[in-house]
């Protein structure tokens, strides 16, 4: 999840997906299961996530949490969005 909003019911997420791992564009990073930082990802395998492939949901569509991304990995997310999206 990237945002949630208190005032809509709606979070903002990004796209993972557990396929061609090792075959990386820029607007991609991984999580690798041999991170530390991996098992609160909740995840079962590396993946990757693409900063690009972004959709908001009302939140009442969840149906549960996975896990969370850490602080090396949240770092990762936010210098992979800024290059992106050329937002410097």
């Amino acid at each position: 999840m990237l945002w949630a909003s208190s005032t809509i019911d709606e979070i903002t997420i990004c796209f993972i997906s557990s396929q061609n791992v090792t075959s990386l564009s820029s607007d991609e990073f991984t999580l690798n299961a041999s991170d530390p930082e991996f098992f609160s990802t909740g995840l079962r395998v590396s993946s990757k996530v693409r900063v690009t492939r972004i959709v908001s949901l009302e939140q009442r569509l969840i149906v549960r949490r996975l896990g969370e991304l850490e602080s090396q990995q949240m770092q990762q997310l936010n210098a992979t969005i800024i290059q992106a999206f050329q937002l410097v």
